[in-house]
C-alpha cells in the first residue's frame, strides 16, 4: 500500500506565542477595555499617548509571559 505524504506547515514557537498574546490582548481583554473607556471618559484630560500604550502594554506583557511558559512539551500538539 502506497501512502501519500502531505506537506505540513507548522508554526514556530515565537509566532505561536505572538498570535496567542495578540488574541488575549485584543479579544479576551474587551471587558477591561470597556471599563477603561468608562474611566477615561470621566476624566477631564487624558493624553492620547497613554491611551495608545494600554493595548501595547497588554500585548508585550502577555507575550513575555507566554514566552516564559512555552516549553516544547506543552505546545507540542500545536506543531
Amino acid at each position: 500500500m502506497k501512502t501519500i505524504e502531505l506537506p505540513t506547515k507548522g508554526l514556530s514557537y515565537v509566532t505561536f506565542t505572538l498570535l496567542l498574546a495578540l488574541y488575549f490582548a485584543l479579544v479576551v481583554n474587551i471587558p477591561i477595555y470597556k471599563e477603561l473607556v468608562h474611566i477615561l471618559t470621566s476624566l477631564d484630560q487624558v493624553k492620547i499617548g497613554f491611551i495608545i500604550t494600554i493595548p501595547i502594554f497588554f500585548f508585550a506583557a502577555l507575550n513575555f509571559l507566554f514566552n516564559l511558559f512555552s516549553w516544547p512539551w506543552i505546545s507540542k500538539p500545536f506543531f
